[in-house]
């Protein structure tokens, strides 16, 4: 059952009011009289670079080193509000796709060398930012494998004043015949095709770290025909070794006219032995050290930044991720800490404090990150293990004095291995019970068909439609969308960026509507939560496979621009981001099916985000 109204203003209304309201205001189109309309994208500027000149006080600030742990844990909120608002200034730099086009002269970020490197701090950044940084006073060429040495020049910049902190930039050789590419039109939509060929360029990569962290930098721009900078920023000190891999050219990537398969290339540009040592006087970040620290609370609006650290075991939680997935590295949310994980049977006290239910609706990505959920919640410490594809999924959770937490539920999944207490009451009585629980529900919306154009009859005398009163069941509407949509056209895919963008707002602007009608059910506005789009594997398929029979258009450079765009579109109507596409990618190469990250840990880290956005204990911020 859904939260009812109270007489005095809901407080969860009134943040979301003020998210909305400043998400607007950030993108300068304000305007009162359409807060209940359906929202259309301000007109915006085209930036080779991101404008970094206001914003180098707000990088020294967050990079600059703490008297004492005490001051930095006093500074953190103040640190959190920054990154709060350059994050909402990147996103306004996407191009407007409906207005003229316009490019502006972008100042660069200049290094202070006169500062001894210092070493990484655990507090998050604006990838922005550090896109914009230039290193040119301390670069060095890089040597390539034999394929590659007639192809490409590398050389490796790297911060003189922040270890750790650098980039790749990796230029055609034959410029003539890649300049080529840009006689040809990728997008129908001017201002699309000119980002394109001005930020991302013909050529794709996917760096991999492999060391004291995991991580896939996806800073990736262009910064003149040809010439690509590949940033980096690694927070936890040692030797890595790196794989760059050259994925895709000639605009394959990005390309939206052409029906082909984007073809895959999937070369590793540098040698084996390549390997990277970053800030080795620097004393590395644990699992454990850090859940010493007096952290601030992650943020339940924005999506929050993280890394993949290696375990040190030292921790329980460590040990059970490690036995499942036996990958060595642990999530970690990056300057901030999650204060509801509900692991190792933790916090089953909070399903007894209020009923409170979620509605978990879009593709198998979302259904995944449902049945990992239901385990976590559960209390058990088994993975997925595999990807289930039975039906709709419904469970319960409670608090029982006499056996812990209980659970159960219908369509849940198959063959479960693990096992999972009884609840104290038969599934019959879920819906009419007094106890207060915790409930969670799946549906297929691969399209996101209920939003878009399923919205059932008008009840003339509640004013509401059918979906409302579906959704008065729950508090929480968690979503996601996009593998479908750049899916084969066969099956209804392969969706420009526009047109993408534009199905994505009609659905989220109904949700605005819903939210509008709530108070006649009596309830307070749905929470909102954009799970994001999970990234993709590169594999070079054979022309009888069916990704390239049917052109299959998914790859991560497509996925990362629908990612930029989604995200300012959900941050502006004031629903809270989950960064799926960040989280998913350092491990995405490793998926078992192709596709799904059911048995990496990058399951876990998108878990602990939605369960920390969640609140379901009801905490005060």
């Amino acid at each position: 059952m859904a939260r009812t109204c109270s007489k005095a203003p809901a407080r969860l209304l009134v943040i979301m009011v003020l998210a909305l309201l400043l998400s607007l205001q950030i993108a300068g189109v304000f305007d009162a009289a359409r807060l209940g309309a359906p929202a259309r994208e301000p007109a915006l500027e085209l930036e080779l670079e991101p404008v970094v000149e206001a914003e180098n006080v707000a990088d020294n600030a967050v990079d600059a080193p703490d008297a004492d742990s005490t001051a930095a844990a006093a500074d953190a909120d103040a640190d959190a509000v920054a990154i709060a608002a350059a994050a909402a200034a990147a996103y306004a730099r996407l191009p407007d796709l409906k207005q003229p086009l316009s490019a502006p002269p972008t100042p660069p970020y200049v290094d202070d060398a006169s500062v001894s490197a210092r070493c990484p701090m655990w507090k998050a950044y604006d990838p922005a930012i550090q896109a914009a940084k230039q290193f040119a006073t301390n670069c060095r060429d890089v040597a390539l494998t034999k394929e590659y040495k007639p192809v490409f020049s590398v050389s490796l910049c790297e911060s003189e004043s922040h270890c750790g902190q650098g980039y790749f930039v990796v230029t055609r050789k034959d410029l003539h015949s890649c300049k080529k590419a840009f006689d040809q039109v990728l997008s129908n939509n001017e201002q699309l095709d000119s980002f394109l060929k001005t930020r991302i360029g013909p050529d794709a990569f996917h760096m991999i770290f492999d060391g004291p962290e995991r991580a896939s930098p996806s800073m990736w721009h262009q910064i003149s025909p040809c010439v690509y900078k590949l940033p980096y920023r690694l927070t936890n000190p040692g030797t890595y070794k790196l794989q760059l891999i050259h994925s895709h050219t000639d605009f394959a990537a990005v390309d939206e006219v052409t029906n082909k398969w984007p073809q895959v290339i999937l070369k590793n540009i540098l040698p084996d032995t390549f390997s990277l040592s970053v800030c080795p006087k620097c004393k590395p970040f644990t699992a454990k050290s850090l859940s010493l620290q007096q952290l601030p609370l992650c943020s339940r609006q924005l999506p929050n930044q993280g890394v993949y650290l290696k375990s040190t075991l030292e921790t329980e939680r460590e040990k059970y991720k490690f036995e499942n997935y036996k990958k060595g590295y642990i999530w970690v949310p990056l300057g901030c800490r999650y204060d509801q994980l509900f692991e190792l049977d933790t916090l089953s006290d909070c399903h007894a404090t209020r009923n409170f239910s979620m509605l978990m609706y879009g593709d198998s990505h979302n259904r995944v990150l449902w049945d990992a959920v239901d385990v976590r919640l559960a209390g058990s410490k088994r993975h997925l293990g595999k990807n289930p594809k039975d039906g709709d999924r419904d469970a319960w959770f409670y608090q029982d004095r006499m056996t812990g937490l209980g659970h159960s539920g219908d369509g849940n999944l198959n063959g479960r291995d693990y096992v999972l207490r009884n609840s104290i009451l038969d599934k019959k009585a879920h819906k009419v019970t007094s106890l207060n629980r915790t409930r969670i529900r799946h549906l297929w919306g691969n399209y996101l068909q209920k939003l878009v154009f399923d919205h059932g009859d008008w009840d003339d005398a509640k004013k509401v439609v059918a979906l409302d009163k579906e959704l008065a069941e729950f508090d929480v509407f968690e979503f996601d969308w996009g593998h479908w949509g750049s899916g084969p056209e066969k099956n209804n895919g392969h969706f420009t960026v526009e047109r993408y963008l534009d199905h994505l707002e009609l659905a989220s602007d109904y949700l605005v509507q819903i939210n509008t009608r709530r108070n006649r059910l009596g309830l307070e506005p749905l929470v909102v939560i954009w799970q994001g789009v999970n990234s993709i594997p590169l594999i070079k398929y054979e022309k009888h496979d069916w990704q390239v029979a049917d052109q299959d258009w998914r790859n991560n450079y497509r996925f990362k621009v629908w990612s930029m765009f989604a995200e300012r579109a959900m941050l502006r109507r004031g629903f809270r981001v989950i960064n799926s596409f960040d989280i998913t990618f350092p491990w995405i190469q490793e998926t078992e099916d192709a596709n799904h990250v059911h048995t990496l840990p990058a399951l876990d880290a998108q878990v602990d985000e939605l369960l920390h956005k969640l609140n379901i204990c009801n905490y005060s911020d």
